[in-house]
């Protein structure tokens, strides 16, 4: 069993290059909790037999593509301008995106804004902005450009050949001069964007379970609890909806006075629409009700 601890997204006054992918690996985690919570168990549903009323839910896919698309993402646009020759700065990489998803809902900048004639005093030039699950982000493009090509890495490498340490120099093989390359070496994107891949094979091979921490005040005070703050993070993180989906039953005790409303059967299961019957369940010792038939248990 792993753990796998995420602080979350990073919202700031200057959000810049790292806040980017830092934003990206959570959409990715986002989408794996709406596939594997709320996707899959209502599918489960339906196969179960279920009369069954479907929780709508966000499918983030649609910005998660809009970043990491291989052909048309933002990270390929940005590869894209660090690699080609000739004057390349962030404004041409701006321009590029603001052409590319100029109708794209989920992004904007000055200049989209401009053509679909809004008037948005917050959205200051040299950035973009994307409207993540969590809320929308603006980025200011200064330094995309130099922190993605990553140019300290072959440096970095060569240097630690050439300190003659064994461990050093497995680590670093391609510091070696005689295996010197002429490729440039992979942008810190492209790096970033296959360790997030890695990271989703792992993830969707096993059975994950949540713990999802709720931040109750911006000034990590005690005792302190803002309901409007709260609120918001139950909604974006999507617990609303998991919560709703989440009427599942641990066994089949059909021989206690639970009203017939509480219970639905499956082909295979039994579910439980409310948290209080189950909890009820849950607090009464062995063999006051139990049938001792083995049932399957839903989550």
């Amino acid at each position: 069993m792993g753990v796998l601890d995420i602080y979350g997204f990073e919202i700031f006054q200057d959000n810049g290059f790292e806040q980017f992918i830092i934003n990206y690996c959570n959409e990715k985690l986002q989408q794996i909790f709406i596939l594997l919570t709320l996707k899959e168990e209502q599918e489960e549903y339906v196969r179960e037999g279920i009369q069954w009323t479907p929780v709508e839910f966000f499918d983030n896919s649609i910005i998660c593509n809009l970043i990491e698309n291989s052909t048309g993402g933002i990270l390929a646009m940005l590869d894209e301008e660090c690699l080609r020759p000739g004057t390349v700065n962030e404004d041409t990489f701006l321009a590029k995106l603001n052409q590319l998803f100029a109708t794209h809902k989920h992004y904007e900048s000055k200049e989209t804004q401009s053509a679909r004639h809004i008037m948005d005093a917050s959205l200051p030039p040299r950035c973009f902005r994307i409207h993540h699950y969590a809320g929308k982000v603006t980025y200011n493009v200064t330094g995309f450009i130099e922190k993605n090509n990553d140019l300290l890495f072959r440096d970095l490498s060569q240097a630690m050949w050439a300190a003659r340490h064994a461990l050093l120099r497995s680590l670093f093989p391609e510091g070696d001069p005689q295996k010197a390359s002429l490729k440039l070496p992979p942008t810190a994107g492209y790096q970033f964007k296959a360790s997030v891949a890695t990271l989703m094979k792992n993830l969707y091979s096993k059975n994950p379970n949540y713990i999802r921490c709720i931040k109750p005040n911006e000034t990590k005070a005690a005792m302190l609890f803002t309901p409007e703050l709260v609120l918001a993070q139950a909604r974006y993180l999507g617990l609303m909806e998991n919560v709703r989906v989440r009427d599942g039953a641990e066994q089949v005790l059909v021989e206690l006075p639970i009203p017939t409303e509480e219970l639905a059967f499956g082909h295979t299961k039994v579910f439980i629409r409310s948290p209080r019957t189950l909890f009820d369940l849950e607090r009464r010792p062995p063999g006051s009700g139990a049938t001792g038939k083995r049932t399957s248990t839903s989550r």
